[in-house]
């Protein structure tokens, strides 16, 4: 059986007030799932009954301070979810124990916020850009909506303290692990004869 640890405290002074502003902050608390431990969004206002949320509805979220609030009075994590258009994506990178240098370039090349994920083990950065489709490759995954991050305020050292432009950074790793369009020459190739 997996034991579910509490969830840890955040620092809010460190989140940046681009992402305070806006009104897509819900909370979160471990759980586990198909025998694995998984962080469980939940609503801002649950007070007894923490029962999993769709990140997709905005009905869900609320400000930052009332998230912020929620998540002391109940012992629960601080999240932000991601709606497309909104103009803010996020980049997590995992087993930062194993931090490799294309990790480390991809912090140096966002230049944006960035904070240590809950379990100390990954760095999730925010910024400004637009992303039209999910990338999600072992130790990399980039979202900009559908889904939502825990935020910590833990926030990597060297890193800056606001969210900055990391579109050029967002094409970089489309271009390099996006799904790539089909050519005519391929679709072609795949149609039956």
């Amino acid at each position: 059986m997996v034991e579910v640890p509490p969830v840890p405290p955040f620092n809010p002074e460190n989140v940046p007030a681009e992402l305070k502003a806006k009104r897509q902050w819900i909370n979160w608390r471990y759980g586990v799932r198909d025998g694995k431990m998984t962080k469980v969004p939940i609503a801002p206002w649950a007070t007894g009954d923490l029962s999993a949320i769709d990140v997709t509805d905005p009905n869900f979220c609320t400000d930052f301070q009332t998230a912020a609030d929620a998540a002391r009075k109940h012992s629960v994590g601080l999240g932000f979810a991601f709606f497309k258009g909104a103009g803010i994506v996020g980049i997590d990178l995992d087993k930062l124990e194993q931090l490799s240098g294309e990790a480390k370039e991809i912090i140096r090349k966002a230049n944006s916020y960035a904070e240590y994920s809950p379990s100390g083990k990954g760095v999730h950065i925010l910024g400004r850009g637009k992303l039209e489709k999910a990338i999600k490759k072992v130790g990399l995954e980039v979202y900009s909506h559908d889904r939502f991050f825990t935020v910590t305020g833990n926030r990597l050292e060297g890193t800056p303290p606001e969210l900055n432009d990391i579109q050029p950074l967002l094409e970089e790793l489309e271009g390099k692990y996006g799904d790539k369009p089909r050519t005519a020459a391929i679709a072609v190739a795949k149609q039956p004869v």
